[in-house]
């Protein structure tokens, strides 16, 4: 299952363990940063987004046809397109783990519950469904 973290840089700057993400989706790509031009390419097949700041939009989630999760390491869901996201033309899977954010431990609890939530979605759950 192809995984994709597009702002990994913006959450950690190589402190904390992502053992726990890549035992969940071992073909994750952690991309430090990613420009705005650069999000529809890199999400483009991706079964699986995780994200921090970018925005997720309308025309992102109707070009990433395998998309089935976007998991956001942040504690809110302003960043994507809730509506779009609720789209029945767009079988999207929307979680977000809602943890506080500045301390490492809150950090690296995000990133462990961000692989729960695809481990759990994996084996036909719906753990912290948003949408």
């Amino acid at each position: 299952m192809r995984a994709v973290f597009l702002d990994y840089e913006t959450v950690s700057n190589g402190e904390l363990d992502t053992s726990g993400l890549t035992r969940a989706m071992p073909e994750l790509q952690f991309h430090g940063s990613t420009h705005d031009a650069q999000i529809t390419g890199r999400i483009d097949d991706a079964e699986i987004v995780l994200l921090h700041q970018f925005a997720l939009t309308r025309d992102h989630l109707f070009a990433a046809k395998r998309l089935k999760l976007i998991a956001l390491a942040a504690t809110g869901t302003h960043n994507v397109d809730l509506a779009a996201a609720r789209d029945p033309d767009i079988p999207n899977l929307l979680l977000t783990p809602h943890v506080a954010w500045a301390a490492r431990e809150a950090r690296q609890r995000c990133l462990d519950e961000i692989a729960a939530n695809v481990q759990d979605l994996l084996s036909g759950g719906r753990r912290n469904r948003v949408v």
